[in-house]
């Protein structure tokens, strides 16, 4: 099995980022546009798990959420980052309960590193232009504000299954954030 631990996105929330990005999807057609399908916020991705492992885990998972409250991350600018190819992201506002939610869960895991995560939803991809094609993109992309928000209130264990060149997500077991009120 393939495991991610995510945020999964609500589809009132998928439909105003499409919305959102609707012109510029229609301006640049040739990105590899992902699905809404795929909208997922990863957390963390433990890669191929076997299926006797599944169940400690997920009290990992439940030791590191049991105290932390649900929280809103509230959308930025849309951002890209270059690897093999360009993905182009939302990314979000600092969110003081998202990092104290990853340090938690790292703590469960025992990792120990020093890298600050940066909540970002992954909306497009495309191979690695001209400088002159990543320049024009980068500066339309600095300028495209994303305006929504989204109610966490719970995580997800998610098994990624390919099937017939398609991305589909299996909920393995969903963990619930505490509300306040």
């Amino acid at each position: 099995m393939q495991l991610s631990l995510a945020i999964k996105i609500p589809d009132v929330t998928k439909k105003a980022i499409l919305e959102q990005l609707s012109p510029l999807n229609d301006e640049y057609k040739v990105f590899q546009w992902l699905p809404s399908e795929e909208y997922t916020i990863e957390l963390f991705n433990f890669g191929k798990v076997e299926e006797s492992k599944i169940d400690p885990l997920c009290e990992m998972i439940e030791r590191g959420v049991f105290d932390m409250p649900a929280f809103t991350l509230y959308s930025e600018l849309l951002h890209m980052m270059m690897r093999n190819n360009i993905t182009f992201y939302v990314g979000f506002q600092t969110s003081k309960p998202m990092e104290r939610l990853v340090k938690q869960l790292k703590q469960s895991f025992k990792i120990e590193d020093n890298l600050i995560f940066f909540p970002h939803l992954p909306v497009a991809r495309y191979k690695i232009p001209s400088k002159q094609q990543y320049l024009l993109i980068k500066k339309k992309c600095a300028s495209y504000k994303m305006e929504f928000e989204i109610g966490i209130t719970q995580i997800t264990l998610l098994n990624s299954v390919i099937e017939n060149n398609k991305l589909r997500y299996e909920i393995i077991k969903e963990f619930a954030l505490y509300s306040k009120s």
